[in-house]
């Protein structure tokens, strides 16, 4: 498994394995909120020139971290997306991720996250929860939570214990 940073001009065999990864993995999730996955949407959202933190295995994308500047305020990033295909939900692929991500994100210049999550999304809830994030009534979806993150969490998270941890029991290994 590797995991790579790509930032814009993607490829369209990549844009195919990130829409088929989110439609697999957010479907379900949509559809019990009543909501159609926006794949037009969603293949828009590449022109806004997003960084995804991609892991990969024998060619397949097996999980991202997407991230871009926020649309109303450019001092905050905003985390447009966290997907693991099934197969590695109980792996350490999201430690993984968030460990890449913390790497990239601290040499750049901004205020804070913030970020979406359908309400009905309980492990990207508890996720966000243990990352300490704010949650916030969404005015734009009463069916979707609004989350804040001030740029802090990013050393002062209680996910940092865990990565952490997590380092020390690789480089053992």
């Amino acid at each position: 498994m590797k995991l790579r940073v790509l930032k814009g001009d993607f490829d369209s065999d990549f844009i195919e394995q990130i829409i088929e990864l989110d439609r697999a993995n957010m479907e379900a999730v949509l559809n019990e909120a009543g909501i159609e996955f926006p794949e037009a949407k969603r293949r828009l959202g590449f022109n806004r020139n997003p960084t995804f933190i991609a892991a990969e295995s024998e060619g397949k994308i097996i999980g991202y971290l997407e991230y871009t500047r926020s649309w109303t305020d450019a001092d905050e990033i905003y985390i447009s997306s966290i997907q693991i295909d099934k197969k590695y939900r109980h792996s350490k692929l999201i430690l993984r991720l968030i460990d890449k991500f913390i790497e990239t994100v601290e040499r750049e210049d901004f205020k804070g996250f913030e970020t979406n999550v359908q309400r009905n999304n309980l492990p990207v809830v508890k996720l966000y929860r243990k990352i300490g994030f704010e949650f916030e009534e969404n005015p734009r979806n009463p069916a979707s939570w609004l989350l804040k993150a001030d740029r802090r969490i990013l050393s002062e998270s209680p996910i940092r214990l865990l990565l952490d941890k997590w380092r020390k029991r690789i480089n053992r290994d």
